[in-house]
Order: C-alpha cells, then structure tokens, then sequence
C-alpha cells in the first residue's frame, strides 16, 4: 500500500488505541504494477495484499542478478486468469517498517527497485501462484544484444563508461584509479555488452552488480578493509541497554545485534591454499615467466599450481593473488536469519565477536527481506580474506 494508505490506517488505530498504548512493529510493502508494452504504473498493494503469502527480495552482491518472488493465494484463479501478470511487466517494490526498533520510530522506508517479470509458477494444493521476476535491465540492449566494437589505449573504467552511455545507463566505478587496467587492444565481438563487461571484470579480479538504471564495478578487496559499523554478539555473551541511532554510528560506536532467530557458521579446509604458484611459457622461445603470492599469516598449508597466459612477471604475481584469492575466499562462511532490519544489504562489512575461531569480519554476498508472516531477514556472509 501506498505511504498516504498507511498513514491514513496508522490515524485511524491510533485513535482507537487507549491511553498510555502505543502501536507494535509492523512490516508493509507497495508494490506499483506497470503492464508490458506500457509505461504508467498503478499501485496495486491492496489488491495484492488480499492474497500475499509472501514477498522475497534478494539483494546479491555479484553474479547473480537481484530478484523478487511474490507468492500469492489462488482458490479464485484470479492470478491465473483475469490478473494474469505477462512476462516482461514490471514490479516496483518499497518496503515499510513502523516502530521497528521502538515505539517511537515511526515509519522507515527501504526502496527495493524495479523487477522485471520472467516467471510465473502455479501450484497446488492449495492453489498458489508465484511471480518471479529479476532485476529490470531487459528493456536494455546490455544483455539482449551481441555487440561488436574495438577499442585501442583504453582503460576499464572507459570501456565501461562507453557500455553504460550505449545503454541510457549510469556507471558507479568504485574501486577508483586503484584497480583501473589500462589496455592496449580490447575486441567485443558478437558478445553482448553484459557479457563482455562481466568478462573484462572477471579478468581484472573485480565484481559486476547490475541495478535498475546503474551498472557498478566492485572491487571486494577494497569492500572487504571497511571496519565494520555492525557487530553481532553471540547469544549471551553481551548485553546492550540502548541501541546506536543511525545518526551516531561509527566503527567506534557501531551498531550492535544479540537477537537472531538463526545461525550456522562453516569452516572448510579441503581445497584451501597457502600460496598460488603461476607459471607460464610465452612465445617461440619458450621463456618462462613465474609469479608467486602467499597469504598473510597463513603459515601452513599447500601451493595451487596455475598454467595461464602472462606476459610479464608483475602480470604473473597479479594473477597469482587472484587465483588464490578466488580460491581460499569461501573458506569460512555464515547464514544469519533475524528479525526484518534495513540496515542489511550485499557488500556491508559485519564483527563478529564472542564465536571463538569465527571472530573477525564478515562481508554480507546475499540479503533476503522476507515479507510475509512477519518479517524477516536472512543473510549470506563469507569472512574477509586477511590482505589479499
């Protein structure tokens, strides 16, 4: 429902609330609807909300494009039918929270974005219906079409400058003149633009999110040496009698949780490495050009061999971090579920403390809002690597 409808309902049960009483949590979502082929929107949360199951978002930090289920009550077949929703409309998601850390708080607002219908799932009994749908970018040409182009003495943050322009979309380039290759020759052909930027990044060590009207280039690394403004305690350990306001916060005065529904955390020690060794032999000559890099405080452990095209020694130490890295970077990792917060979403940093050998930073790959009965958060996390 739209911010006016609830507000509108807010007055009405706060008169009938009597006095010394205030209103509890509560979740909502707007959900604006807009038809294939068409370009105004139309609000349908009441209509929806009759029948909502469930509402899923997923905010991915890279690989995966965000997305949304909505499940919905279907004995009448009306989604099925007369609403059937057609591939290629869309959704516009906002999420609402009243009172969610006090009876004071009032209403707090998370704009999700716009969703792209791709699926449409019937099931029962009892009949339900699920609307899938992925983050818009289909009405680009960045995924639909293969493009060719060459570009000589350029850097990535042009080349991706150039794709976003091509496509009517914005560049957010965080890692900056830090991780900004240069290149001498770069071709694209017949691949789309999507594609072909997701190669170069993955080539560059880097990460490739897609948002509705913006294409972001992240470098983990530099995500990962962020101090963290949220802190979980293990259950018991620590005790808080007033929360940090979101004007305060700071990695000295962070944020701090102790409440989760859920939690389990994994170390894996199989295929982990201590060093990456690269060896490469170029040309007719067979010149063989090495590489070496060896994680920070990993004192033990063993050398990933890799055999790939180099053409200097610095190229070869380069790709040796990367492989590593790549390697070792899901070597420790967790699944927090608790109540529904705004504050969580991919590529924010959390402390762990008080779990033993799981203490340190974590760095959040997946965030679920779920809507529903009641609302909740689940979060995906791995442990930032320790210099590399």
């Amino acid at each position: 429902m739209s911010l006016e409808t609830i507000k509108a309902k807010l007055n009405e049960w706060k008169k009938e609330l009597t006095p010394g009483t205030f209103l509890g949590r509560r979740a909502y979502a707007q959900i604006l609807y807009t038809p294939a082929g068409e370009t105004e929107s139309k609000d349908i949360s009441e209509d929806m909300m009759k029948y909502l199951l469930s509402i899923e978002v997923t905010d991915n930090l890279s690989g995966q494009v965000d997305d949304m289920t909505v499940t919905l009550e279907d004995r009448a077949q009306l989604w099925q039918d007369t609403w059937y929703p057609e591939p290629g409309s869309k959704l516009d998601i906002t999420l609402y929270t009243l009172n969610k850390n006090g009876v004071n708080e009032g209403i707090k607002e998370l704009p999700v974005g716009e969703f792209e219908v791709d699926e449409i799932e019937i099931n029962g009994m009892p009949t339900t219906v699920q609307i899938k749908a992925v983050n818009a970018i289909a009405d680009t040409s960045l995924r639909g079409i293969k493009q060719n182009q060459s570009w000589d003495n350029i850097s990535l943050y042009k080349i991706a400058n150039d794709i976003a322009w091509r496509n009517g979309m914005l560049l957010d380039y965080e890692p900056g003149d830090q991780n900004n290759p240069s290149y001498e020759h770069v071709e694209q052909s017949d691949a789309s633009d999507l594609e072909f930027l997701k190669k170069l990044c993955d080539d560059a060590g880097l990460d490739l999110k897609i948002s509705t009207k913006t294409i972001i280039i992240l470098d983990e690394y530099q995500l990962e040496t962020q101090e963290p403004l949220i802190v979980f305690w293990r259950p018991g350990t620590a005790s808080f009698s007033e929360q940090t306001s979101d004007d305060d916060v700071s990695p000295e005065n962070p944020l701090n949780f102790t409440d989760f529904l859920s939690y389990s955390m994994k170390a894996k020690t199989r295929d982990i490495y201590r060093a990456c060794h690269v060896k490469y032999k170029q040309g007719k000559n067979k010149e063989v050009i090495e590489g070496y890099f060896e994680a920070p405080n990993k004192q033990t452990g063993l050398t990933l061999e890799v055999n790939e095209q180099c053409d200097t020694v610095d190229a070869a130490n380069k790709l040796a971090r990367k492989k590593l890295r790549e390697q070792n970077r899901d070597e420790i990792t967790a699944s927090f579920s608790l109540y529904g917060d705004f504050h969580f979403m991919a590529g924010i940093v959390i402390g762990f403390m008080n779990f033993g050998a799981f203490d340190g930073k974590y760095i959040v790959t997946k965030a679920t809002h779920s809507l529903g009965n009641g609302y909740v958060l689940s979060l995906e996390m791995r442990r930032c690597l320790d210099g590399y």
